[in-house]
């Protein structure tokens, strides 16, 4: 199949050499504490409720530092997406997930933030948040839960089993049909740190697991030693790869790389791990995160997993905005065979930081309805997932962080991007900031489908709305760097209190390996405090283009009849949407085959409509567009008292329609006249706000036909009032 066009926008410097790595080959090697096998499936297990603190107790995990910049610049991303596309996620499901309410019956305390995680498999979603699981079907009915993570664990003996485990990650392993699940715990005894793993014995996420303790730290030992519960977990078909922030003597000593493995694991045998430290050159760039395999095709023979970071002068000093490109081979037969090397640093277009203050202090930076509370968004620091995909034609990686999206204003957005060929000379495919209102976007969650469209989590909030969850996505065949309109599928019900601002340090975007299309979506929200306020939710979602069966490709072009190419226009075939590109091209790639009715439209332009045109499989079909010139007619009027003296006023007169970039105008200052020619045959919405102060404003809804008259609407004593002549 023809892939999408694209312009690379990076190149790659600074190739680590091997002698910079020499501290870290080969690698460290560990072996699992304890290992076995649950003697029952986790179905059946009957847990009695557990000692805990006083009920209703909050455990607050601290924050890991986050960078912070310096003074406001000027802005520098020329990346903001101001307004969306058309390919929006529409959400056929969503219900709520696990809660901290969930922990009551077995610890009575909760562990704060959430962190919601999640995977879809065949048949089940399984999702965990700090401390409880649950199982659920493809409906979003309850199979099984809300169980301790630590029940995963249960006959293991130790601190996997008996204290609770924090920072949870749940994956489906597609290439074994397996169910991964991992947290952090720490025994209180020792101050050592204990990585737990748990591999369900078949498909079924209700049966019985693998369960394993790996000691990754020990208080004696010499540093760097890991922040527990700042790990990221991806699936590598020789290992289990976790990067985890570290400390040493002198403060921040970067990440670390953690490969489990996975063969070993899979069999419930004895395993080991292996560990290198990026930190060792480059102790000031943290918030590491490993590449995890999506699809049923795995990466090249032989290829490393990738680690990226992010890189910046006030993160690292870093010259330039860059990511940090590490790969990470391990080999458990002959770990003298492991290699390491990086970092690579690919360039990506500037973007502007945001300052969110110190979460360990209660400091926040995004307003919610109703509450003082500022939400801490956790900027400039790659978000979970790296999601990972092998086309075949190419490599692709997703990820996301947040940024200031209007800057120097400090208002949350996040930025995405796509890096490709990333065991060869990374770059940046594409990217971009999505800011489309005023609204504050955080805590990003990212990965693609098959045929390669993308879909973005995230959460949202601004002073008129409760934190809410959101997603938007784009084809395959969109203009690279932007994504499409807005779907917020879940609004909370309640805004954070007073009391913290953390929100988690990740969401989880996920696909569903039954068709490789559906993503699926876990994040937290705020409800009813019962006695906890912590809620999650899970959405699912679709492109109707994709498909496992035939597909082909469509495209053309979109012309004016006398000027040339259109760029930004609308173009469907069916259920999907896209955009043309600067020089009016557009593409559905990957389209399922069949017969379409096809549209192509833009504000100014009469819309052209095409019907039965046939995509075949593995075949380009072309439908080109010529658009003529919509009609037009002038609109004018006066803008007038409406208290009774019916005087002239100074004016401005606002003009908005859907496709309509909008228009503002000033009324004479003297005789109160405006006019505009606009477009016929649509309703323009007209909002007047007079200069002099006293007045109200005054809205109206007019279809303009190019013959309309808009009588006098006189309002209420001290109404501004239009009419046109």
């Amino acid at each position: 199949m023809a892939r999408p066009r694209g312009v690379s926008v990076g190149i790659a410097l600074l190739l680590g050499t091997a002698a910079a790595f020499a501290a870290s080959l080969p690698p460290r090697i560990g072996h699992a504490a304890r290992h076995g096998v649950s003697a029952k499936p986790i179905r059946d297990l009957k847990l009695p409720p557990r000692a805990s603190a006083a009920p209703g107790a909050r455990r607050i995990l601290d924050a890991p530092a986050v960078p912070r910049p310096g003074s406001s610049a000027s802005p520098r991303d020329a990346r903001v997406q101001h307004h969306p596309g058309p390919s929006a996620l529409d959400p056929f499901l969503n219900f709520d997930g696990a809660a901290m309410n969930d922990n009551l019956p077995f610890s009575g305390n909760e562990v704060i933030p959430p962190d919601a995680n999640g995977a879809a498999g065949p048949d089940h979603y399984v999702q965990a948040i700090n401390t409880v699981f649950r199982v659920f079907d493809k409906a979003g009915n309850l199979v099984l839960g809300p169980l301790p993570n630590a029940s995963l664990w249960t006959g293991l003996g130790g601190v996997c089993e008996t204290f609770d485990p924090n920072t949870p990650f749940v994956k489906y392993d597609t290439l074994a049909n397996r169910w991964f699940v991992g947290q952090v715990t720490f025994d209180v005894d020792d101050a050592s740190v204990h990585q737990c793993i748990a591999i369900s014995t078949s498909g079924d996420p209700t049966g019985t697991y693998a369960q394993y303790d790996f000691v990754i730290d020990v208080a004696s030992g010499s540093p760097p030693h890991p922040i527990a519960n700042a790990s990221r977990f991806g699936v590598w078909p020789e290992a289990y790869y976790m990067t985890v922030n570290q400390f040493g003597d002198s403060g921040n000593a970067g990440f670390g790389i953690y490969a489990f493995d996975r063969a070993a694991m899979l069999a419930g045998a004895p395993a080991s791990f292996e560990y290198v430290n990026p930190g060792a050159d480059h102790p000031q760039t943290a918030w590491g995160i490993p590449s995890d395999l999506d699809g049923a095709t795995p990466p090249p023979d032989g290829s490393p997993n990738f680690a990226l970071a992010l890189g910046a002068s006030f993160i690292d000093g870093s010259p330039g905005d860059v990511v940090h490109v590490w790969k990470f081979h391990a080999d458990f037969a002959n770990p003298g065979n492991a290699t390491f090397s990086g970092p690579v640093d690919v360039p990506i277009a500037d973007f502007d930081p945001l300052d969110c203050g110190n979460p360990n202090l209660g400091k926040g930076c995004v307003p919610q309805a109703g509450s003082s509370q500022l939400i801490q968004a956790e900027p400039s620091l790659l978000t979970y997932r790296l999601a990972y995909r092998n086309f075949g034609d190419h490599e692709s990686l997703v990820t996301t962080f947040t940024v200031d999206g209007a800057a120097p204003a400090n208002r949350a957005a996040v930025r995405w991007l796509e890096l490709r060929d990333p065991n060869g000379s990374p770059t940046i495919y594409q990217q971009g900031t999505y800011a489309p209102d005023a609204s504050y976007r955080f805590l990003g969650s990212i990965a693609m489908d098959r045929s390669g469209n993308i879909a973005l989590g995230y959460s949202k909030s601004d002073d008129t709305i409760h934190p809410s969850l959101a997603v938007t996505g784009r084809l395959v065949g969109d203009p690279p760097g932007t994504l499409g309109e807005e779907n917020a599928f879940f609004e909370g019900p309640e805004s954070l209190p007073p009391v913290v601002g953390f929100w988690g340090h990740y969401g989880a975007m996920a696909v569903d390996p039954s068709d490789d299309c559906t993503f699926w979506f876990t994040s937290e929200y705020i409800g009813a405090p019962a006695p906890f306020f912590e809620y999650s939710r899970i959405g699912s979602f679709k492109f109707p283009s994709c498909t496992s069966g035939p597909s082909g490709t469509l495209q053309g072009a979109v012309v004016d009849a006398t000027s040339g190419s259109i760029a930004g226009a609308r173009v469907t075939a069916g259920a999907s949407e896209t955009l043309t590109d600067d020089f009016g091209h557009y593409q559905f790639l990957d389209l399922p085959a069949g017969t379409y009715d096809m549209t192509a439209s833009k504000f100014g332009y009469t819309t052209q409509i095409v019907d039965g045109v046939v995509v075949n499989e593995d075949a380009t079909t072309t439908q080109d567009f010529v658009l003529p010139a919509a009609p037009t007619a002038v609109l004018n009027g006066v803008v007038r008292d409406g208290s009774g003296g019916n005087w002239p006023l100074y004016a401005r007169v606002r003009i908005a329609a859907p496709g309509f970039p909008g228009a503002t105008l000033f009324t004479d200052p003297v005789t109160g006249y405006y006019y505009a020619s606009l477009v016929t045959g649509i309703s323009y919405t007209i909002t007047v706000d007079a200069v002099t102060p006293g007045y109200a404003s005054a809205q109206i809804v007019l279809p303009f036909d190019g013959a309309a008259s808009l009588a006098d609407t006189v309002g209420a004593a001290s109404a501004a009032n239009t009419g046109v002549q």
